[in-house]
Parts: structure tokens; sequence; C-alpha cells
């Protein structure tokens, strides 16, 4: 794949496409597939773009508001956010916010909160 995504590169230096990669579930490991990642094997996957799967799970638990593992929901999602220096290029990020399902619990979320 990475031959590919560098081909298509050196032709298209603009076009931006994204790859999910299944599986991951820490920023480290996400960024590692980013183009230009400073990875150990030196490995270049020339992707532009990621999907960051495990973001979307911690704003997910956040906006839920249940507790995991004794602590408080919200901050896997500050743990996550705490951690966007690993990405070589972070404005190239794709995190599903705005999904039915996202929009849905922070608009729950927010009655929550000015009901308080």
């Amino acid at each position: 794949m990475a031959e590919w995504d560098k081909a298509i590169l050196n032709e298209y230096p603009f076009f931006q496409h994204c790859r999910r990669m299944l599986g991951l579930t820490s920023p480290e490991s996400i960024a590692s597939w980013q183009k230009d990642a400073s990875n150990h094997d030196w490995l270049n996957s020339y992707l532009p773009s990621v999907f960051d799967f495990a973001m979307y799970d911690a704003l997910r638990l956040g906006f839920d508001g249940r507790k995991t593992d004794g602590t408080q929901a919200s901050s896997g999602s500050m743990r996550f956010l705490s951690r966007d220096f690993v990405y070589p290029d972070l404005s190239k990020i794709v995190v599903f916010l705005l999904t039915t399902t996202m929009i849905d619990r922070f608009l729950a979320f927010r009655i929550r909160i000015s009901a308080s």
C-alpha cells in the first residue's frame, strides 16, 4: 500500500485520502501510519490522513458521562488530546465527531448540563 500511496501522491500531490487501521487503540500506533512519521523501522506509509477511532471512542465515552475503570469518562478524551504531538501532521487527522450518534450524545450532555 505504501508504494500505491507514494505513486498516487507523486501524480496528484494534493489528493487527500485516508485509511482505517483496525485494532489500533493509541495515538502512537495510529500516528505511526501517517506519512513522514518517525518510526523505529524507518517505514513510510505515504498515507496523508488517518482515521483516529481511538479519539472517537474516547469522546464517545466522555459524552456518555459514564465512568470506566474507576476514572471519570472525560479524562479519556483529555488523555488522547494531550498526546496529539505524536502525529506528523495533526491537521490531517480524521475524527468522526459529527456522526449522528455523537451529535445525539453531545446534545444530551448539553441538556443535562443546562438542567443542573
